[in-house]
């Protein structure tokens, strides 16, 4: 089975090896055919625009769709990400692909590199990052589209003190947090009926 994963750094691994990125880890404990069309610093309006020659002329059976920290990061209002996102979703079942949307990491704060955090110029807020997630959670619910939370099991490292092991740099995560980013994903495909651990 052929999914494509549309997305930025998240989604493209920054900082790891290729073999280290949660689509590796996944696409190895599941034996499914997984693209990696994450292009570090996208936003979702970047995925829009290449979601027909990185997606759609590509015939996967799935796509999985994550963004939009990017876009918060250099100001844009919630409405712009969400929008994009949902048209994405949208064009893909209208093709017959199966959809799946994921929600990124929380920012680790104590983490984030000084110039990073000096350029997003305190649009790293919480509570914005807190409503979208809770969008996103809205909009799946709402049209039957299987979200992936990698959301909690981070924050949950952070709510425990372990977030160091699992960020490279606030934003980004290590081996580890590759690690723990597969197993959600397999997880999330496992509910989804797209992979049976079983199977394999």
């Amino acid at each position: 089975m052929k999914l494509i994963c549309i997305g930025d750094s998240l989604t493209y691994g920054y900082g790891i090896s290729r073999r280290e990125t949660w689509i590796a880890l996944t696409a190895v404990r599941t034996g499914m055919e997984i693209g990696n069309a994450g292009i570090c610093g996208d936003t979702t309006g970047g995925m829009l625009a290449r979601f027909r020659s990185d997606v759609m002329e590509k015939r996967p059976k799935a796509v999985f769709m994550m963004g939009g920290a990017n876009d918060m990061i250099t100001g844009c209002p919630s409405f712009v990400p969400q929008s994009n996102l949902m048209s994405m979703a949208h064009q893909a079942l209208s093709a017959g692909i199966f959809a799946m949307i994921g929600i990124p990491l929380p920012y680790w704060k104590e983490g984030i590199r000084e110039d990073w955090a000096a350029f997003a110029s305190g649009n790293l807020r919480e509570e914005e990052a807190d409503a979208y997630r809770a969008w996103l959670l809205r909009f799946g619910e709402t049209f039957g589209i299987p979200v992936v939370d990698f959301w909690t099991p981070f924050s949950e490292l952070t709510r425990r003190g372990e977030a160091q092991d699992y960020y490279l740099d606030g934003l980004h995560p290590t081996r580890e947090g590759h690690a723990l980013m597969a197993q959600t994903m397999c997880e999330a495909l496992t509910r989804t009926g797209l992979w049976h651990p079983s199977r394999i």
